[in-house]
């Protein structure tokens, strides 16, 4: 039978177990709630046992999210779109070199709802734990997608170089099949020649001999 489940602990405001006691050191690791579980959340803190502070207060992205954070995103994007709207006015072939992806898009969204927490009645908004595990769960989701993203792009690239290095490989092949076969035609066509000179040299000599 399982041991005795280690109780949910709030650690800098994120919903965290105990793992394991470091006597050398006085402190203490503690894992998000997620990482034994479908999501696997790497999330960490290690908590000094005097103070009962975190010794690392921001790893995998555990840091409260802040408005700030999504207003910082959207001037870093506007930076690089702002001008668009300026040159389609004086230029109407301008194209338009960085557009805002629908995934940024969507992220926004996913935090911003997590964090507003104002549901459609007859909901009531979550508190305490349930709220913070909305955000984790929202936080989760947004890294999911970005890592399908990642290995959707990786696999395209892998199956490119697949694809040259297969039409190198063919090509090599089919050139060396081609020297093979014209050296054994000309093998051939020498060899018959050869003795096609050998019948004529003789038969000369025969004949003078004669």
């Amino acid at each position: 039978m399982r041991g005795k489940s280690n109780p949910t602990e709030i650690i800098n405001g994120w919903p965290m177990k105990k793992k394991k006691a470091l006597r050398i050191t006085d402190e203490i690791i503690y894992h998000c709630i997620y990482r034994y579980r479908q999501l696997a959340c790497p999330g960490s803190f290690c908590v000094n046992t005097t103070n009962g502070k975190p010794v690392i207060t921001e790893t995998n992205g555990f840091r409260k999210i802040r408005l700030t954070d999504l207003i910082d995103k959207m001037k870093e994007e506007e930076a690089t779109t702002g001008c668009d709207a300026r040159e389609l006015k004086l230029n109407q072939n301008y194209q338009v070199h960085a557009s805002r992806r629908t995934g940024h898009v969507t992220k926004d969204q996913r935090l911003k709802k997590a964090i507003k927490n104002s549901p459609t009645p007859p909901n009531v908004p979550l508190t305490g734990l349930n709220y913070l595990w909305s955000i984790a769960h929202a936080l989760k989701e947004i890294a999911d997608n970005e890592r399908k993203l990642e290995n959707s792009e990786r696999n395209a690239d892998m199956n490119d170089e697949r694809c040259a290095n297969w039409n190198t490989e063919r090509n090599i092949v089919r050139i060396a099949d081609w020297r093979n076969n014209w050296r054994t035609e000309r093998n051939a066509n020498w060899s018959v020649d050869r003795k096609a000179d050998r019948s004529a040299n003789w038969s000369t000599v025969r004949n003078a001999d004669k």
